[in-house]
């Protein structure tokens, strides 16, 4: 009864070792920082203006933009403001930065 049980009990630690999973040391892949951005749109009735907020990782920047006459119509549907945040969402790569000593 004794075998039995040793060797049942060798059965089920072999069948244990074959269904983990071993990985050598230094074989995994790096470990790495996620990347991520969020973009906000603003629109503000009493000034025509959409203020746009731009958070990456590190860092907010805000962006003020002056919309003209037909976007400050456009800003009422949905269709017209996607397309208006889109527009400037193209434009935020080559917006200027400023400070608020130099506004």
């Amino acid at each position: 009864m004794k075998v039995l049980l040793a060797l049942a009990s060798v059965l089920a630690l072999g069948w244990a070792m074959t269904t983990t999973t071993h990985r050598p040391h230094g074989t995994h892949a790096p470990h790495e920082h996620g990347e991520g951005q969020m973009v906000t749109f603003l629109y503000i009735p009493k000034t025509h203006s959409l203020v746009i907020k731009e958070r990456t990782r590190t860092t907010y920047n805000c962006y003020v933009a002056a919309l003209t006459a037909q976007e400050k119509m456009d800003v009422h549907t949905d269709h017209g403001l996607r397309s208006i945040e889109l527009k400037y969402l193209q434009n935020l790569a080559t917006a200027t930065a400023t400070t608020m000593a130099t506004l």
